[in-house]
């Protein structure tokens, strides 16, 4: 069914583009300058540092209205494009470009459709007849079709909130952008019953709006309840190197399934009634966030909602998804607390983390127990798995006998990183080997953990083009190919 295109390059290579469109993304981006240059300028003769209505709270929606022209800026625009007349294109020749414009057309000729890998760096041809079996089969295991109508009648809502908010000329209705589905090729039996992620693109700029005002509440019910509530790597090792360990501890790790699409719209108001207590939610903002939350997914000129029927959906990749998981994981922080002591747990996204101090047998019994009881309650699975000394939690292997950490990546998950030849501005191409190095630094507990973790990334960078040389300061430092 599925034809297998591993590139052996990262897919984040941006290639040359053509001369008429280069010109055009240069015309493009220099008319982009110019309006915000004369907002600007317009501003600074008023005598103004920023506009005069800074009290009007636009959520992030930037302004359609056109600025004057400047009679300042008149020779300076004329001259910016004048360059733009006079740019000359002389042939280039580079083998990487080359090979991905060759890639690029053995896999278009081949008449398929193209998918990507969920969680892979892998890309798959699909007869068409095939996929469209796949994606309805994804579509219709959750989804049920509905009338166009009552997208519309979502939009009239949307339009009643942008009027309150004075925004009615800077919200868009529902975009009618159509799903597609990628590979989760990392389970088990994939070629036998491929497992598939329904990606569903269409938003609503309502969802803006909720995402500040979810941003607002997490971060005082965060910082209010004291939980261990990660945003990063950094924030799971500054918890790991500060809590109290004995030398009995043992890991508990637990993963909840399939969270976004499993938050209900109970779930969310109990998540948000418990963050009242910590911060004001007006009726208005609540009611805004979950009109953000009723989505349709759109494919072939057809609307379709959830089968639940009351259209509420948190799908991956709306404007606010990730700031409704963060409320709803605060709130079942706030119930694991009853089980397991608040300063041993932590929660990033979907992936918790625990450290249980006096591990006997019945009493870890007992919490995975307890824990697949609150998750059952507020309607979640969970998997629990009671670890030993050491654990891979996100992109680091923590060891309790010795507090050490170092990285961690997944089996088959080979780092790649862009290629010295992609058409990325130089300054990016030029970090990158310092980035890296920086980054297995923060995430190695010791000098011999870097050197360990070390030599799979120095390949990955050797085979992008990068090369190591000596430092004054480190033999290991990775310098990029100039």
């Amino acid at each position: 069914m599925f034809n297998r295109h591993n590139l052996n390059y990262s897919l984040k290579n941006i290639p040359a583009p053509s001369n008429k469109i280069y010109t055009k993304t240069l015309i493009s981006q220099t008319e982009r300058f110019i309006k915000r240059l004369r907002w600007r300028t317009k501003y600074f003769l008023q005598g103004e540092d920023e506009p005069l209505n800074t009290e009007r709270e636009t959520y992030g929606f930037r302004t359609r209205n056109c600025p004057p022209q400047i009679p300042e800026l008149v020779e300076f625009e004329n001259d910016l494009y004048n360059i733009i007349k006079n740019v000359k294109f002389r042939p280039t020749r580079n083998e990487f470009q080359q090979k991905m414009v060759d890639d690029l057309k053995r896999i278009k000729g081949r008449n398929q459709v193209i998918l990507e890998a969920d969680k892979t760096r892998n890309i798959y041809t699909i007869d068409p007849d095939e996929y469209k079996k796949l994606l309805m089969e994804n579509i219709t295991s959750e989804y049920k079709k509905v009338s166009m109508s009552d997208k519309t009648d979502v939009d009239k809502v949307s339009r009643r909130i942008a009027l309150q908010l004075d925004l009615a000329d800077r919200i868009e209705v529902y975009q009618n952008k159509e799903c597609y589905i990628t590979v989760k090729d990392h389970k088990r039996n994939f070629e036998a019953a491929p497992k598939c992620r329904l990606i569903n693109p269409a938003k609503t700029d309502i969802g803006k709006v909720s995402k500040v005002l979810l941003e607002k509440i997490v971060t005082e019910v965060r910082r209010r309840s004291g939980f261990n509530h990660w945003k990063s790597t950094d924030e799971v090792l500054l918890w790991f190197k500060n809590t109290t360990i004995t030398k009995k501890a043992r890991f508990i790790v637990f993963d909840i399934e399939a969270f976004y699409p499993s938050i209900t719209p109970q779930l969310l108001h109990r998540a948000l009634d418990y963050a009242r207590n910590m911060i004001d939610i007006s009726d208005d903002e609540a009611d805004i966030i979950f009109h953000s939350k009723k989505s349709f997914l759109f494919q072939g000129g057809n609307c379709w909602t959830k089968k639940t029927g009351d259209m509420f959906d948190v799908t991956m990749g709306s404007w606010d998804g990730a700031e409704t998981c963060e409320i709803v994981g605060l709130y079942l922080l706030h119930k694991i607390g009853t089980v397991i002591d608040v300063s041993s747990v932590g929660l990033y996204r979907d992936d918790g983390l625990a450290i249980i101090n006096e591990p006997t047998g019945p009493k870890m019994c007992k919490i995975k127990k307890d824990l697949h009881a609150i998750f059952k309650k507020e309607g979640l699975s969970i998997t629990v798995d009671v670890m030993d000394k050491t654990v891979n939690f996100l992109d680091v292997t923590l060891n309790l006998k010795d507090r050490s950490f170092k990285p961690y990546r997944k089996p088959n998950d080979n780092p790649l990183y862009i290629n010295t030849s992609s058409n990325h501005p130089p300054s990016i191409i030029r970090n990158i080997p310092t980035a890296v190095e920086r980054r297995l630094s923060s995430i190695s507990n010791s000098e011999k953990s870097f050197e360990d973790s070390k030599d799979i990334y120095q390949a990955a960078l050797e085979h992008s083009g990068y090369k190591k040389e000596k430092s004054t300061d480190c033999d290991s430092a990775l310098i990029p190919l100039l």
